[in-house]
């Protein structure tokens, strides 16, 4: 089914594409909210 959308996923004025973008900005904006990553990428920032 992937490959029958492939073209409508590229397309990113498709609704398939949309959802997908909608939903990943979604998710990136809790794990980048989390302190746990805050701290994360502070400390994977500073040089050892």
């Amino acid at each position: 089914m992937l490959s029958a959308n492939r073209e409508k996923i590229r397309n990113k004025s498709s609704p398939i594409y949309q959802a997908i973008e909608k939903q990943l900005s979604y998710s990136l904006s809790k794990i980048t909210s989390d302190p746990w990553f805050k701290e994360y990428s502070i400390n994977a920032a500073s040089p050892s």
